[in-house]
């Protein structure tokens, strides 16, 4: 988060791609969240093989912009 607010030159969105917990749970998808919420730029978030749907969508939502902080 601090990385992309400090670029010089500002990107339109960041990618955040997979395995953004370990676990999985609403609880890491809520830590997650409220760490990106810092961010001054759009962030699309990716799953990877350790997300877990269910938690995922408890915290960000489903369809096809869930993923959208």
């Amino acid at each position: 988060v601090e990385i992309g607010n400090a670029m010089d030159a500002r990107p339109d969105f960041l990618v955040a791609s997979g395995d953004l917990t370990n676990r999985g749970d609403a609880e890491s998808y809520r830590l997650v969240k409220s760490t990106m919420t810092a961010l001054e730029v759009p962030a699309i978030l990716a799953l990877g093989n350790h997300d877990k749907r269910p938690g995922f969508h408890e915290v960000f939502g489903e369809g096809p912009r869930a993923g959208n902080v």
